[in-house]
Order: C-alpha cells, then sequence, then structure tokens
C-alpha cells in the first residue's frame, strides 16, 4: 500500500511538472510569436520605406536623363543653327541610327542610348568660327585641318562625365569622321577598331548632308545619293551598315 501510494504521488508531481512544463513553453512561444509579429512588422516597414526611397531615386535619375539629354540636344541644335543647317538634321541622325542599331540586334537600352547621343556627333563645331563653318566653296588645307579639330573638341567637351549617355555622345563626337578604310580622322582608325555607334553615326550623318541643303551644295537626289553610298561600301562605310541602310531604305526615307 505504501509503495502504491508513493507511485501515485510520483506520477501526480509529474503530472503537475508537466502541466507546468507546458504552460511555460505555451508562454514562451506566445512570446517568441509576438517577438516574430514585431519584427514582421518592422521588416515590413523597412521594405516600404526602402521601396518608396528606390522610386523616388528612379524617379529622380529619369528626370535628370532627361534634362542631361535635353542641354545636350540643345546645345547641337545651337551648333546646327549657327552652320546654317535645320535642327531636324540632329534628330534625323539620332533616328537614322536607331535604325541601323535595332537592325544589328542591339540590345534596346544601348539602342536607345546610341540613338539619344547620336545627336551630338558635331557639338565640337561650337568651337569653329562662322566664316569656316559657313564657307560657300571648298575649304582650305589650314581651314580644313581647321574643321577637323571639331571631332578632337567634342571628345575633349564630353569625355569626362561618368554618365553613360555622355560618354557614349564623346566616342561618337570622336569617331564619326574615322572612315572604315583607315582614310579618315582624327586617327585614321580602321574597320571594327571604330566604334559600331562611330560607324553608324558616320553613314547616317552623311546620308542627311547628301539629303540637306548645305551652303556649299543643293540637296541631291535618292539615286545619286544611293550610287555614293554604294561606291563608298568598304571605303568610308561600314559594308554592313550600308547593307542595312538599304535593307531598312524605307524606315529611313
Amino acid at each position: 500500500n505504501i509503495m502504491v501510494a508513493v507511485v501515485t504521488l510520483l506520477a501526480g508531481i509529474a503530472v503537475i511538472e508537466m502541466q507546468l512544463m507546458q504552460g511555460r513553453l505555451r508562454m514562451s512561444l506566445e512570446a517568441a510569436s509576438a517577438d516574430m509579429a514585431r519584427t514582421n512588422a518592422a521588416l515590413t516597414d523597412e521594405i516600404l520605406r526602402r521601396t518608396m526611397a528606390e522610386s523616388q531615386l528612379l524617379a529622380i535619375n529619369r528626370e535628370l536623363s532627361s534634362t542631361q539629354k535635353e542641354i545636350m540636344i540643345t546645345l547641337s541644335e545651337v551648333v546646327e543653327f549657327r552652320s546654317k543647317e535645320t535642327a531636324l538634321h540632329v534628330a534625323r541622325v539620332g533616328e537614322y541610327t536607331r535604325i541601323l542599331a535595332k537592325a544589328k540586334g542591339l540590345p534596346p537600352e544601348e539602342v536607345e542610348l546610341i540613338a539619344d547621343a547620336a545627336p551630338m556627333h558635331d557639338i565640337g563645331k561650337i568651337s569653329i568660327s562662322d566664316d569656316i563653318l559657313n564657307k560657300p566653296s571648298g575649304l582650305s588645307d589650314a581651314e580644313m585641318t581647321v574643321m577637323r579639330g571639331h571631332t578632337l573638341v567634342g571628345y575633349g567637351m564630353l569625355n569626362k562625365s561618368e554618365r553613360p549617355l555622355i560618354r557614349t555622345a564623346a566616342v561618337i563626337a570622336l569617331e564619326h569622321h574615322e572612315y572604315w578604310d583607315g582614310s579618315g580622322y582624327p586617327y585614321g582608325k580602321t574597320g571594327e577598331d571604330i566604334s559600331f555607334a562611330g560607324r553608324a553615326v558616320c553613314l547616317c550623318d552623311v546620308f542627311d548632308a547628301l539629303s540637306s541643303r548645305r551652303p556649299y551644295k543643293d540637296p541631291w537626289e535618292l539615286p545619286r545619293i544611293l550610287a555614293y553610298l554604294r561606291a563608298q561600301r568598304g571605303r568610308m562605310f561600314d559594308p554592313g551598315l550600308v547593307d542595312s541602310l538599304f535593307a531598312n531604305l524605307e524606315d529611313f526615307l
């Protein structure tokens, strides 16, 4: 009987201890759950705060990019105005270049970058005097040397920026008179040593220049322009880009 009583007492104590442990465990779990809820709420608030901050930063970057493009295109149009060419020249060169970049299969963001930078190709002409810029006849050797300097001036104006758009514009300003066969300037680069953007703007700039009235020439008829491009395929121009222009001629026109 004594043994039965002892066993019964011990069993009762064990049950009570188990109930106490379960109570403590339940309280601990409830406290942990409350802590997790507070942590989750804090994380949610932090995520929302960071998301809003990122959205605001993206909006600011878009605004800066838009403002940057407007400033650079306005400067390009000032150059075109000084040289008595329509400001639409720079816009057309940008759109022609967009067609060639798309035809090459470049990523959309790269297409946009090159097309937005292309209108700045002649920004270095801001340093050229009006009497050379608007001379109605051929330039002397000395005047041609000054005129060719606009590529280096444009590059010097733009190459210090870390912004992708302006850095791309700097390369275009430098290379848009480099020719496929190495006869261009300022460095006589050849073939694919010239950037795609430089090669594309070279072709698009000439296409538009031949199509337009300039102080030294009347606009050419389309068949004459196309014959010239064919003749300069592999000389002045990247052969593949000339082929792309012909393949997309309706878009150009």
